[in-house]
């Protein structure tokens, strides 16, 4: 039961970070769907990603060293409002320009 409860508290405070930021940075895909494959292709759909997680790994992504630092203080802002602790002890910061 615990994951369980744990995804649906994570998911809220994903969506709370990503709707608190003012503007939608991350890091650009340009991508195609062909038949049942995701291809990345210029010219194709562009999304934009800001984090990626599994089970309780979350990465933060942006195009910048100030669009990160405006993801990571988000994410600390709205953790701390929801009374979820990150382990800065475990938690690394690679930035790779």
């Amino acid at each position: 039961m615990a994951p369980c409860l744990f995804n649906f508290y994570i998911d809220f405070v994903v969506r709370s970070v990503i709707s608190n930021i003012q503007s939608p940075s991350g890091l650009k895909i340009n991508y195609v769907i062909d038949g049942n494959h995701l291809v990345t292709r210029p010219g194709g759909q562009q999304d934009s990603f800001n984090m990626l997680m599994y089970a309780d790994d979350m990465r933060v992504l942006a195009e910048s060293r100030e669009d990160l630092g405006i993801l990571i203080q988000e994410v600390e802002n709205t953790t701390q409002n929801w009374v979820l602790t990150i382990k800065c002890t475990k938690s690394k910061n690679p930035c790779y320009c």
